[in-house]
This record gives structure tokens, sequence and C-alpha cells, in this order.
């Protein structure tokens, strides 16, 4: 991708990429992703949320001091890392390393999910502690 996308309330993420995406590349034995391109990765997981429950996605501390910027993308998402109440469907990270070349390979982890049921509609406004679990991106010089 050459830039950044949120799908808008009337598309998919694989809608989007399939208007956008100048090509695709298997990860899972592992990639090394260029600095200054941003990638669209689907993550194994996606969510099922109850009424009154939203999530937001928050990056690991291991990408920040690799450089390396990530958010989280949902189907008819309005939003970068919110998740909406009662969503069902994939999830998807944006990858853009910022100066150096990474490494990355199926079943790393560059976002964590935290999910929040409460009272109000907002999602919540900071990440739980299992946010800090470990992820093994590493820098390539």
């Amino acid at each position: 991708m050459r830039a950044s996308f949120l799908p808008g309330r009337e598309a998919t993420v694989e809608d989007r990429l399939a208007d956008l995406a100048m090509h695709r590349m298997d990860i899972t034995h592992g990639a090394v992703l260029e600095s200054g391109c941003v990638y669209i990765i689907p993550l194994l997981e996606g969510l099922a949320l109850r009424h009154r429950t939203s999530a937001m996605g928050n990056p690991k501390s291991s990408t920040g001091r690799l450089d390396i910027f990530t958010r989280l993308i949902t189907d008819y998402g309005t939003e970068f890392d919110r998740v909406r109440e009662g969503y069902r469907g994939p999830l998807y990270a944006e990858v853009s390393p910022a100066h150096v070349q990474c490494a990355g390979e199926e079943g790393l982890a560059p976002v964590a999910v935290c999910a929040s049921a409460a009272a109000t509609r907002r999602p919540p406004t900071r990440p739980c502690a299992a946010c800090s679990r470990r992820s093994n991106w590493s820098a390539r010089t």
C-alpha cells in the first residue's frame, strides 16, 4: 500500500484492498517488510463482541522500540484502534516500518486488543494490563 486507509461505514477491509492494494505477499514462513511502506496484515484472531462491549487496539511495546508504526483496522471501521460495540468480524493490523526493514512471520502480534463491557457506549480509553505481552518483531539492517 502507498498510504494508510480506513474502510469506512460502507466497506470491508478486503473490499478496500481490492481497490488499493499494489500486491499481496505471503508471510506464513516469514517476510521482510520494507521501511516506508504500509502493509495490511490479517490477524489470526477475529472478534465477536457482545452488546455493550467494545474494544481497542494498542501497539505492542516492541514495535515502538523498533520504530514500527502499527494500528488496528476493522471492517466498516471509521477510527483506527477502536472496535465498535458488538463488532463481529476479522481484525487487521496496519504495519509500517519507519526507518529500518523488519522481519515478521505468522503468529507474531504487532497489536494487542482489549475488550471492555461498560455502562457507557464509549470504547476503553487505555489498554489493559494484558496488552503488555511480548511480541517477537525484529529489526533487520
